[in-house]
Formats: structure tokens, sequence, C-alpha cells
């Protein structure tokens, strides 16, 4: 049986919603599920044209958010993956954030299929490499199929640590609610809590939430202990005294010897 607009979550039917004008000219149709309550856009023909640019313009919070992520994620590694030794960014932007979780000891990769690497070259996921934990900043309102994220990296990583903004109890209509991102019209697919938890365990995964922040293992982790690490005062605090030794130095030389051996 062909299910009528699918949910990218959890896969039941969904029905119209609302109706919203992106980039200033472009109708969108909003459609949400009948189960989860999940909303997305099951026809968003724009994209080519919302991506002439991989980095949104109005996205003039990455460089701090970048900043945040990395002390975050290095306390959640601290407190869940203590024995981690190889990590991956899926949907990597510039590579900022890769650059700084390397200046700060962790071995972590990029990967980005729309975006150009400008800090972290040298240092690209490879198809065949094996993580320990995999992170995906502000990537799943960008999905039309999010199930094929969690299959990605689930066929190299057995947890994700991803953020993304949670639906509203309310079902807010564009235009009252900032995530829906018309102006640039990127954002295309727009979870409830009951939505990605339910996308988590048909992978046999489990969800914890802190805010927007989500992590998605095999075995359940301390809500209380995830928010601690979302605490922007807590990671900053705990990114000075990080015990592993810096990575800068050895990629200095990894990219010096690559440029001279061109």
């Amino acid at each position: 049986m062909t299910v009528r607009n699918p949910c990218p979550f959890c896969g039941a039917p969904s029905a119209a919603f609302a109706r919203a004008t992106v980039l200033g000219r472009h109708e969108a149709a909003y459609v949400r599920c009948e189960r989860c309550r999940s909303v997305h856009i099951p026809d968003p023909y724009w994209l080519d044209e919302a991506y002439t640019s991989a980095i949104a313009a109005t996205d003039i919070g990455l460089p701090s958010r970048s900043v945040w992520t990395s002390q975050m994620t290095a306390l959640v590694i601290r407190l869940f993956f203590p024995h981690a030794a190889k990590f991956c960014d899926h949907g990597g932007g510039t590579g900022l954030f890769v650059r700084l979780m390397r200046d700060a000891g962790y071995d972590f990769r990029w990967r980005d299929p729309f975006a150009t690497n400008e800090f972290a070259q040298g240092f690209d996921a490879q198809p065949l490499d094996q993580f320990d934990l995999t992170t995906a900043f502000e990537v799943l309102e960008h999905l039309r199929e999010p199930h094929a994220l969690l299959d990605e990296v689930m066929a190299q990583s057995p947890a994700l640590l991803l953020t993304t903004e949670l639906l509203p109890e309310d079902t807010p209509e564009p235009g009252s609610w900032w995530y829906y991102s018309l102006a640039t019209g990127q954002h295309i697919s727009f979870p409830t809590h009951v939505g990605l938890r339910t996308l988590a365990a048909a992978r046999g995964l489990h969800l914890t939430s802190a805010g927007e922040v989500h992590l998605l293992a095999p075995k359940r982790v301390s809500s209380r202990l995830l928010m601690l690490a979302k605490s922007r005062p807590a990671s900053r605090m705990a990114a000075g005294w990080s015990a592993r030794p810096s990575l800068l130095s050895a990629d200095y030389d990894t990219v010096v010897g690559e440029l001279t051996r061109r």
C-alpha cells in the first residue's frame, strides 16, 4: 500500500497543514504527520536555488555555534564515550568545528557533500572509516529523508550526536516560528520529540534529548548529564581542563608533508 505523503520520521501518512512563501517567491506546501505530528515539505522543488551557497547568509551564528558545539561535544565524549578514539562530523560545513575538535585533541574527520572544507583540509572522512561517534549539527532539518542519515551513520558509527530544534507541541504555522527559515528555503523537515524518538527506535537506538541537543545511542544515557554538557558554562569550564593533547602540531606536519609530496 502506498502511503500518502509518508512522514520522514515515522512513516505514517501526513495531511495538508499550511502554505507559505520561501525565498520570497516559491510557494511551499507543508504537511503534518497524522501519528507523530512532525511537519515536512514533500516537494521542496527550489532546493537547487536554496543551495547556491551551502552556508545560508542568515547563518551568522556559525562561528559562535562551532565554539559552543566543540566544547559541548568534548564534554559529551568525556561523560559518555571516554574511550572513544575516532570521530566524524557529518555536514561539517567549513570544517571549523573539526579544526576546533582536533585542536582540543579529538581525532575528528570532516564530511559534507555540499560544502567546501576550508579549515580541516586533509582530514576528510573516508568511505571505509569506522568511528566511535558521529556528530551532525543543524543537519536533520535540511534532509528530505532523515532516515538515510541514520543509515549512513550506523554503517560507520554506533552513535549520533545532533542538534535540531524540535517542533513545539502547538505546531506553529510557517511565519510564527523562526526555525521554518522561510528566507533561506533550506529547512524542510521538522520533527517532534515523538517523531525523532521513533526514527531512532526503528534502528535500535535510544534517544536522549536536552533542548536542541539529541544523542542517539545503543544504550540509554542520563538526560541530566546531557543537559549539563549542553550548558555553556559547564562545557566552557570543562574545555579548560581537557586531558587530551592537541593534534595541532601533528596536523601541521601532516599537511606540510602532503604539500611536499605534490
